[in-house]
C-alpha cells in the first residue's frame, strides 16, 4: 500500500497507508464505536460528507457480506481504521473489504494512531479533514479543509419518488416520511404489517393526508435540520398542520429533531456525537435502561423543552442528553436512537390512542 497522510483542521498531520480508492477526499471526520457491522456503517446514509473514523483496532474480519449492509451505496467521503484485516474469513464472503472500498470509490487510511484521533476528537469535536497521498503545499490544504461544508444532505439521500410497499396481511397504513435512512424503520413496519407509503423529503401536506395514513414517520437523516434552507419552514408547516388534524406521528433521529422543532425546541449540535451501538437509554417513566444503536451529532436542548406541549421521556445515561419526547399537542412521540421492535409496539398503541 502507498502512502497517505490524514490532515486534520487544527493543523495534525497522521502519517498512514492508503486503502481503498486512491486520491484526496474531503469530509467531517466523526468515529464509531461499533465493535461489529462495518458493512452496516459504510451503507449508512446518515453519514452522508462525513470521514468515518472506526475506534475497534481491526476492520474487515469477515470481509464483503452484502447481507450486513443497509442496501444503499455507501456516501460516506472516507474511511479511517487503524489495521485492515488481510485475511479475512467467513463462510458468507464476497470479497475484501479493500475490493468493496476500491469499488465504491471510497477513499481511505489505515496504519494511523486511531486511539490518538479519537482522543482529538473527543475533546475538541468533530473537525474537517482531508485524506490526501502527500502534505505538499500544506497551508492551501487546510484553507481548502477550513472551507469544506456538508450541503444537501437530505436531498442527495432522499427518494425521489414515493414507493409503496404491502405486506401479506395489512393490517395498518405508514407514510414514511423519507428524509435519508428509512432501511431499518421500513422492514420493521412491514415486518408488523404496515403498508409503508414511502415519500421524498419534500412532499406536501395535501399529498401525505391522501394516503390516509394511521401514522406518519419522520424518518432518520443525514446532516442538521437547518441544512434544508428554505425547505425547513415549509416541511415544519407540513408538520403542524398533521399536528392539528391530530394525525399520530413518530420521529426517528433527524425526524425526531424536526418533530420537536416544530414545537419550538431548539436544536444544538453536540460536541460528542453518538455514534454506535453502545449508547445506554433511560426510559424515564420506568426507570429501565436500555442499550441502543446511535448516529447522530445533534440533539434537542432539554432546557428548550419547558414551556412546550411535550415532555423529556427519555435520556442518555452517559451524557444526560435528549433521547425520547412525548407530544401533548397530538398523538406522537419521538427518539434519537434507532428503531426497534419495541418502537414499533409504541407506534402501534399510539395508534390505538393508548400511549
Amino acid at each position: 500500500m502507498e502512502k497517505a497522510y490524514l490532515i486534520l483542521a487544527d493543523g495534525s498531520v497522521f502519517e498512514g497507508r492508503a486503502v481503498g480508492k486512491k486520491g484526496v477526499s474531503v469530509g467531517e471526520a466523526v468515529f464509531n464505536t461499533g465493535v461489529v457491522g462495518y458493512m452496516d456503517t459504510l451503507t449508512d446514509q446518515r453519514y452522508y460528507g462525513q470521514m468515518v473514523l472506526q475506534t475497534f483496532p481491526q476492520i474487515g474480519n469477515y470481509g464483503e457480506l452484502s447481507q450486513e449492509t443497509l442496501g444503499r451505496k455507501p456516501v460516506l467521503s472516507g474511511y479511517i481504521i487503524k489495521e485492515v484485516c488481510e485475511s479475512p474469513s467467513n463462510w458468507r464472503m464476497e470479497g475484501r473489504l479493500q475490493s468493496y472500498l476500491e469499488e465504491n470509490e471510497i477513499v481511505g487510511i489505515c496504519d494511523i494512531d486511531t486511539r490518538k484521533l479519537t482522543h482529538i476528537l473527543r475533546e475538541k469535536g468533530s473537525m474537517n479533514v482531508m485524506i490526501a497521498p502527500n502534505k505538499n503545499k500544506l497551508e492551501e490544504k487546510l484553507k481548502e479543509i477550513k472551507a469544506y461544508k456538508i450541503s444537501d444532505a437530505v436531498k442527495n439521500t432522499s427518494i425521489s419518488e414515493a414507493v409503496v410497499s404491502m405486506p401479506e396481511n395489512a393490517q395498518a397504513t405508514a407514510v414514511l416520511w423519507d428524509f435519508g435512512h428509512c432501511e431499518e424503520i421500513q422492514q420493521l413496519l412491514l415486518d408488523a404489517d404496515f403498508v409503508v407509503d414511502r415519500v421524498p423529503y419534500n412532499t406536501k401536506y395535501e399529498d401525505i393526508v391522501s394516503y390516509a395514513p394511521d401514522v406518519v414517520i419522520l424518518s432518520d437523516g443525514a446532516g442538521q435540520p437547518k441544512s434544508l434552507n428554505k425547505e425547513l419552514d415549509a416541511i415544519l408547516e407540513t408538520v403542524k398542520k398533521l399536528t392539528a388534524k391530530k394525525t399520530p406521528m413518530v420521529g426517528l433521529g433527524f425526524g425526531h429533531l424536526l418533530l420537536a422543532a416544530s414545537k419550538g425546541a431548539k436544536i444544538v449540535k453536540m460536541k460528542n456525537a453518538h455514534r454506535g451501538q453502545n449508547q445506554p437509554v433511560k426510559d424515564l417513566a420506568t426507570g429501565k435502561v436500555v442499550i441502543s444503536i446511535q448516529n447522530h451529532g445533534d440533539t434537542v436542548d432539554c432546557r428548550s423543552l419547558i414551556g412546550l406541549p411535550c415532555t423529556l421521556s427519555e435520556i442518555n445515561v452517559n451524557d444526560k442528553d435528549c433521547e425520547g419526547i412525548d407530544y401533548k399537542d397530538a398523538p406522537a412521540f419521538s427518539i434519537a436512537y434507532n428503531p426497534t421492535k419495541a418502537t414499533i409496539i409504541k407506534i402501534q398503541k399510539l395508534i390505538k390512542g393508548d400511549k
